[in-house]
């Protein structure tokens, strides 16, 4: 008789860590699912037109776009992808005037090996025109165009 009380005490202890284990598990899983459908709903709000600044295009050029004259705002980012076809790289750029400011560049993770791909980040400073040329290490035609800034 003593057994039987024992053994049923052990699966009563048995039957209860089960539950709070079961209901733990489960009240973990509704908070997960809350938590996840409430980041869902705000990241699908929209911001407050009035208090956000109007975001410009930025102007995205290539080695197509060699020669030409384009046209931005104050404020808009430049964008100049260029690909080298055999050795050498594109240099440092040289800006003609203020009008247009040179922010940096940097080699894309995805390469492909008929030579390096490079790009260029520019931004329009203030009203003006400026020239960029971005000269080539192994003496290729240096990459030109001339930027017209206008106010917003």
């Amino acid at each position: 008789m003593h057994a039987r009380i024992r053994s049923s005490s052990v699966l009563s202890v048995d039957v209860s860590w089960r539950e709070k284990v079961l209901t733990s598990r489960l009240i973990f899983l509704i908070a997960l699912a809350f938590l996840w459908s409430a980041s869902a709903i705000a990241g699908t709000q929209k911001p407050d037109k009035s208090s956000e600044s109007p975001k410009q295009q930025v102007l995205s050029l290539s080695g197509t776009d060699r020669g030409k004259h384009v046209s931005t705002k104050v404020g808009q980012e430049i964008i100049v992808t260029l690909q080298t076809v055999g050795p050498g790289q594109y240099e440092t750029p040289r800006v003609s005037s203020s009008s247009v400011r040179f922010e940096g560049s940097y080699f894309p993770k995805e390469q492909i090996p008929a030579g390096p791909r490079q790009v260029y980040r520019f931004i329009s400073a203030a009203v003006g025109e400026a020239k960029i040329e971005i000269p080539h290490s192994q003496g290729m035609t240096a990459y030109q165009i001339t930027v017209q800034v206008k106010q917003n």
